[in-house]
């Protein structure tokens, strides 16, 4: 009987090699899956953030507009006293504006509410009039105008300008780069141009 001798040495050797490169490319690809999960989690976050900060900065704005609306009625107080149509001026002081001989020079969408100098900084906050309370988890309290403006809404037989309100409100989120603007035309039912 011959003895043949095999020399397993050389052939586990390969063996071991090819594991060894299989197992580090497989790793390296769990790796990068791993990195793209958690990238794309972050991404989920901040998008749900954002959202999140937008529906404040919405209710804020929301809020705002009340608040208008009670300082036009004088629904804040006992007895109730609207606001007198001659508090309205060109100026727009204390956030009462006159734009039924003119339209505002700038966009009112535009203008910054919430700066020290800018023709939006007549605006004023949630609660000045009416005290309400203050919006908890924003940036800054909303912020709003009450411009007269004239509208087909408001007129009486023989009146060219039926004289309607137009407010304006600003609000941030938490985040200094949420801002929401809304605006409505409000006519309140005993209202008398």
């Amino acid at each position: 009987m011959h003895s043949r001798t095999i020399n397993f040495s050389k052939s586990k050797q390969r063996q071991r090699g090819t594991v060894l490169i299989t197992a580090v490319i497989f790793m390296i690809v769990l790796m990068l899956l791993g990195i793209s999960l958690v990238g794309s989690t972050s991404s989920d976050e901040k998008m749900a953030r954002n959202a999140r900060d937008a529906d404040v900065a919405f209710a804020a704005a929301e809020a705002a507009l009340r608040d208008a609306e009670l300082q036009i009625t004088g629904a804040y107080q006992w007895p109730y006293k609207p606001v007198s149509l001659y508090l309205f001026d060109t100026s727009c002081s204390n956030g009462l504006c006159d734009s039924t001989s003119a339209p505002p020079a700038t966009q009112i969408d535009l203008l910054d509410f919430f700066g020290a100098s800018a023709p939006g900084s007549n605006s004023v906050a949630i609660g000045t009039a009416t005290t309400s309370p203050a919006i908890a988890n924003v940036l800054d309290q909303p912020r709003y105008l009450i411009e007269l403006v004239c509208s087909s809404l408001g007129t009486q037989t023989g009146s060219t300008c039926g004289k309607v309100f137009r407010i304006t409100a600003q609000a941030h989120g938490r985040l200094p780069n949420t801002k929401v603007v809304l605006q409505e035309i409000y006519l309140p039912s005993d209202f008398v141009n």
